[in-house]
């Protein structure tokens, strides 16, 4: 099997609402989330072996993708047909809220440069802003349709669209084509994995004990033997509280977005 078997990932992620913690936003969050997603020894990956038009023909963990879809040298036939098998991945795959995560990073320096560009100006909370965006997005994610082109760019467009009407009402703020939109960007954002999981903590999602475990599992790249001496436990018992500790962060997410 493919270290980054698309079908099999090994991972997980959690998230608070905004509320949660002010000094974060929600695209702070889904940041670090995607930033966890691709911390362990098996990162959330794409398999762009089909695809060509200058994307690898390999398996590819997410965060080097999005890198790869940022070049101005891809095509927007090979970006269409990632995203489209993204969406899938969201959609109808297995793990299907690591792979809404997968999406929502993927698009993030859109995200945050849309939210930015919504924000100027505002006089309300802007962290209101950042949660309409990554909401429509995460909606779109799930009904867009995807026979149309410009599939990333329209995503990012109905979440653009999403947050104008937050700050103006009903007022036309639509200023922006879908193919406009397609090479938006943002300086890479920065996550915070060890802060999310103090966080998740703090919020009584996970015990410190939990915590800990998955700090040592996808942070610290402790696995097997290894991890299992280390905490006085069998394998098949530390296995298993990992994986509860990883389901329970995902749909503490999901339930958020």
């Amino acid at each position: 099997m493919d270290r980054w078997d698309e079908q099999e990932p090994e991972v997980w992620g959690a998230s608070m609402p905004a509320s949660a913690g002010r000094w974060r936003s929600a695209l702070d969050i889904a940041e670090s989330t995607f930033q966890l997603l691709n911390a362990g020894p098996r990162p959330l990956g794409l398999d762009c072996r089909r695809f060509g038009f200058g994307v690898p023909k390999r398996t590819v963990p997410l965060v080097e993708l999005r890198q790869i879809l940022l070049q101005d040298s891809i095509e927007l036939a090979a970006q269409d047909a990632v995203w489209r098998k993204l969406v899938w991945q969201a959609r109808w795959g297995t793990s299907r809220e690591a792979w809404l995560i997968g999406c929502a990073g993927m698009a993030m320096p859109g995200l945050k440069n849309v939210a930015a560009r919504l924000a100027r100006g505002y006089r309300g909370d802007v962290e209101d802003l950042d949660s309409t965006v990554l909401e429509e997005f995460c909606v779109q994610v799930r009904t867009a349709d995807l026979r149309l082109r410009y599939v990333g760019p329209r995503l990012l467009w109905a979440a653009y669209g999403a947050g104008a009407q937050l700050r103006l009402g009903r007022r036309d703020y639509l200023s922006v084509a879908p193919e406009d939109l397609r090479h938006i960007a943002s300086p890479e954002p920065v996550g915070h994995p060890d802060l999310l999981l103090d966080q998740a903590v703090q919020q009584g999602v996970l015990s410190r004990e939990q915590a800990d475990l998955l700090g040592l599992a996808h942070l610290d790249d402790l696995r097997g033997r290894p991890l299992a001496k280390q905490l006085g436990r069998t394998r098949p018992q530390v296995r298993y509280a990992l994986r509860k500790a990883e389901q329970c962060l995902l749909r503490h997410l999901t339930d958020h977005l």
